[in-house]
């Protein structure tokens, strides 16, 4: 039905997915994950497919678990991010802002935080500047 009415659009363009997917068009949406305030500009999944790191206009960087949809930790800069990606080690987010400048970001205590998530935890985001580099502890 989806497809069907997006092939008789006639308006602005719209994406047409280059390779087929597992997912059918037809299917429920998942997940929605909700706290940037402002345009997402960039988004990156890890390599394992639990954690996915987003962008925003907003100025900051979201890390959420992507089984069940919290927030894990939040960097703000100083520009609004406009691009991002996560290494294959999973542990290093890297980001670009508005202003042109490239973000460095080292995520610790990563393989605990699917263990010791509580809703304290999530209210308690500590950001600590170490030599020039942003880290979150968890």
């Amino acid at each position: 039905m989806l497809r069907g009415q997006a092939s008789e659009y006639k308006g602005f363009p719209w994406l047409c997915p280059l390779a087929p997917s597992l997912i059918p068009l037809d299917t429920s949406l998942i997940r929605t994950l909700q706290g940037h305030t402002s345009w997402v500009s960039a988004v990156a999944l890890s390599s394992d497919g639990r954690r996915a790191v987003s962008g925003s206009d907003d100025n900051a960087l979201r890390v959420w678990d992507l089984k069940d949809g919290k927030e894990l930790v939040t960097f703000t800069v100083d520009a609004n991010v406009s691009a991002c990606a996560l290494a294959q080690n999973n542990r290093t987010i890297v980001a670009g802002d508005s202003f042109g400048r490239v973000h460095f970001l080292r995520l610790e205590g990563v393989d605990l935080i699917h263990r010791l998530i509580s809703s304290e935890l999530q209210k308690t985001k500590n950001m600590k500047r170490q030599k020039g580099r942003d880290v979150a502890r968890l």
